[in-house]
């Protein structure tokens, strides 16, 4: 039996529950809750939140977090992964071109749990903040800066 991670099946069930941002004035009083797992202060649905979900995920089920709405500050969370594997933490580019690497924490950057992988070529992650809400979405495996697991 396929062993999932408890902080991939949450994400799923908010994934299923739809979780998305309110247009206009209006904000989504669950990507707010996200943002108390970090250390900053949120009160709008307008603003990146990737990280926010990470932590939320992970303050839900008493592990370590990063507290940081930074996507980047995952690359110092837990072992990094020399293998793919299901849940495992992919801190990835933000958009192409040439980026920093791994080294850089505060460059942008996006991060989600893995789903899949079609090496060389994709990557699919559950993430928040895709498309403004919580599902999965593939992005070349070249965006992706390293793979981790929770320690």
């Amino acid at each position: 039996m396929l062993y999932i991670p408890p902080w991939l099946e949450l994400a799923r069930k908010e994934a299923a529950a739809g979780v998305r941002e309110v247009l206009g004035d209006e904000h989504n009083p669950r990507i707010i809750e996200y943002g108390t797992a970090v250390d900053l202060i949120v009160t709008t649905d307008e603003v990146p939140w990737c990280s926010d979900f990470m932590n939320w995920l992970f303050m839900e089920l008493d592990m370590e977090r990063t507290r940081s709405a930074r996507a980047r500050s995952w690359l110092r969370h837990g072992i990094s992964l020399r293998y793919a594997a299901l849940g495992a933490i992919c801190i990835l580019k933000r958009g192409g071109g040439s980026q920093p690497g791994k080294d850089v924490i505060d460059a942008p950057g996006h991060v989600g749990l893995l789903v899949d992988m079609l090496e060389p070529k994709t990557v699919t992650i559950l993430a928040g903040n895709q498309g403004n809400r919580v599902c999965e979405d593939v992005f070349p495996l070249d965006r992706l800066l390293d793979m981790r697991w929770p320690g």
